[in-house]
């Protein structure tokens, strides 16, 4: 009985623990199911689920002509979870089927329980042999489809439109400036892990789609910006001097329609250059401008009615004392008129008109033309130069500053303060940016000559003009004349500092021309840093790449309005000598003549199998297709065929690789 007892006892004490155990699971997964289901739903789903970032396509920049200077080319990363693959020799024989890289390759990266290794990176399609790589299915590996930037032009625009990283961030450059323009937003889409681990969208959340980047249209010329980058390489390389920049602008407008420096780098690789080559020089890099400042003496002089380009100057045989020191002239002048002091570029006779000027009208215009402050183009690292403040102008200060020594100006300054002598007399803001658009073609900005202010009145233009013609046909600036067009311009040669002291070996020189003299429509200075060799002089050394430069543009342009005499298109020999620039056909008015441009209407479809990047986007650009580029190398594939008819904004996929 007793026995019993206790068991039931037993039994009843086993009962109630077992139900209240019950009633405690049983209230808990109450208050989890219920209560707080909906905290460990938000758990649940942040453990199952992955916000995947959708990256924008990077906005394209293009010349003034809607020519591509960017491309985004599709590329493939391969990562993989090696201790996630099951069957690793499979595994690495389908990679190897892919990528053409030996099975042994591929299993050596992932015979182990590594958590991640990279198998590929910026893999490009025309490195891939088999298409399944955009459906391959395989756990613990992941495959990452992107687009890379690409730059077709290399050297060429590298400075000025910079480059991008792998993260479709801006650098330098364009590309750094107009960042926020062109990197476009991001979107995202939630995913959910299935059971091999791989990322599936969930349906019941909709996506939030990337916004593509801002298209940029710039005022650069691509013919212009080739033939200046060739003429500063040959300049650079053939005076070994340390560097060589110019400018091609339009004075009337302040467009800038090339812009460059020698050496230069490959945007595609930039990590293979220096970094100092990726400045973009003309605006970063200061130098004292030599006689070129001389048109702001004679300017001043003019507008305050100090001298007449007719009245005598006795330039002293060549010497003359001003404090301290002796200023010196190339030869030893005696008198010369106005003119002739600027033509043969005198500095005794611009030193004694500044004199009669003073220093603090010389100051004043010296920031009239623009020089000391920034000129608000709008691009990175510009600098101000160097100009002193009045209070630190004595008699040799003012001697020094009226022939452009003590003075540091960038290229660009000395660029646009010629802008102002070839347009009339207005300072304009230099424009690098035409406007930008977006994805769809719809206008975001667009740009407008601007003034800043108007440095002299247009009488006083005329004659420094008719001086910088005179100095071009007779003077120091010969060598960059031209037979049959009026070319204005002036030199300038200018001892380096060196440790403080003006060096006796070491030189910039420089020349700023622009044509034609009655209504002038391009504008281009080359400075030339430390030209090693015969000749160190702006008349030498730059005067002659300028010539170049405008006698290869002369040969792309169709405008008979900057011939001196229109007779020249019939009597003249060509001024021109054979340049390839195949994107626009020149053809000769007569026999003899001046070769004169005009820009191909071709509407049938050229075979581009065998040619490079570059060939290939010269043989299309007339045709105003948009161009999908797929791989490196030379092309073996367009999805228009030879001979078809096409009409603008057509889409043509052109595939290329490398042939060994």
């Amino acid at each position: 009985m007793i026995e019993d007892r206790t068991i039931k006892t037993r039994t009843g004490i086993l009962f109630i623990a077992t139900t209240f155990i019950w009633l405690i699971v049983l209230l808990k997964l109450f208050v989890i199911q219920v209560i707080k289901a909906e905290h460990y739903q938000k758990i649940c789903s942040k453990q199952s689920t992955d916000k995947v970032i959708l990256k924008p396509r990077r906005g394209n920049i293009f010349d003034r002509n809607g020519n591509p200077l960017t491309m985004n080319i599709l590329s493939y990363s391969v990562y993989a979870h090696p201790y996630l693959i099951k069957d690793k020799r499979e595994t690495a024989r389908i990679l190897s089927r892919i990528t053409g890289k030996s099975e042994k390759y591929y299993f050596s990266l992932i015979n182990n329980n590594k958590t991640f290794v990279w198998l590929e990176k910026n893999l490009k399609i025309d490195e891939i042999k088999s298409s399944t790589i955009d459906n391959l299915n395989i756990q613990g590996i992941v495959v990452e489809k992107k687009y890379r930037r690409y730059y077709p032009y290399g050297e060429i625009f590298a400075q000025l439109i910079g480059f991008a990283n792998s993260d479709n961030e801006g650098i330098c450059g364009i590309e750094l400036e107009y960042n926020p323009y062109l990197k476009g937003v991001p979107g995202w889409k939630i995913c959910y892990k299935d059971g091999k681990g791989n990322l599936l969208e969930r349906p019941d959340i909709p996506r939030k789609n990337p916004v593509d980047g801002n298209n940029i249209f710039l005022t650069i010329d691509k013919d212009f910006q080739t033939i200046l980058h060739e003429e500063l390489l040959n300049v650079y390389k053939n005076t070994k001097a340390d560097k060589a920049m110019g400018i091609v602008m339009n004075p009337t407008t302040g467009e800038i329609l090339a812009i460059a420096s020698a050496p230069s780098f490959d945007p595609n690789k930039p990590g293979d250059y220096p970094i100092d080559n990726q400045k973009i020089s003309a605006i970063t890099d200061i130098f004292e401008p030599g006689s070129t400042l001389k048109i702001v003496t004679a300017t001043a002089a003019f507008e305050e009615r100090i001298v007449e380009p007719d009245d005598s100057i006795y330039c002293e045989n060549g010497k003359m004392r001003v404090g301290d020191i002796t200023i010196h002239d190339a030869e030893p002048y005696g008198t010369l008129s106005f003119s002739q002091v600027i033509e043969k570029s005198s500095n005794i006779g611009t030193i004694k008109i500044a004199q009669k000027l003073g220093k603090e009208k010389l100051y004043e215009y010296i920031l009239r033309f623009g020089f000391g402050l920034k000129t608000g183009i709008k691009l990175p690292g510009e600098e101000n130069g160097i100009v002193h403040h009045l209070k630190k102008w004595n008699l040799i200060t003012l001697a020094q500053a009226s022939i452009g020594h003590g003075i540091c100006c960038t290229a660009i300054q000395l660029a646009n303060s010629y802008c102002a002598i070839a347009n009339g007399g207005y300072l304009l803001r230099p424009i690098i940016i035409k406007k930008i658009e977006s994805p769809e073609g719809i206008p975001i900005q667009r740009s407008k000559t601007e003034l800043i202010r108007q440095v002299a009145k247009k009488q006083n233009i005329e004659k420094i003009r008719r001086l910088l013609r005179l100095t071009v046909e007779e003077g120091t600036g010969i060598k960059a004349n031209i037979e049959g067009i009026n070319i204005a311009g002036k030199t300038g040669t200018a001892q380096k500092v060196i440790n403080g002291k003006y060096s006796k070996n070491d030189y910039v020189a420089t020349f700023v021309g622009f044509f034609p003299v009655e209504k002038p429509k391009y504008l281009c200075v080359v400075v030339v840093d430390n030209p090693r060799g015969r000749h160190h002089t702006g008349g030498y050394v730059s005067a002659p790449v300028v010539r170049e430069v405008f006698k290869r543009i002369i040969n792309i342009t169709d405008d008979t309005s900057i011939y001196a005499d229109n007779k020249a298109l019939y009597e003249k020999q060509s001024v021109t000598e054979n340049h390839s620039l195949p994107v626009r056909k020149t053809s000769k008015a007569r026999k003899n003549s001046v070769a004169i441009s005009t820009y191909s209407y071709i509407t049938r479809m050229p075979d581009l199998k065998g040619k490079t990047l570059r060939e290939a986007l010269n043989l299309t650009s007339g045709l105003g297709l948009n161009i999908e580029i797929h791989g490196y190398g030379i092309v073996y594939y367009q999805s228009i065929r030879p001979g078809l008819t096409v009409t603008p904004g057509e889409k043509c996929v052109i595939k290329l690789r490398q042939y060994n």
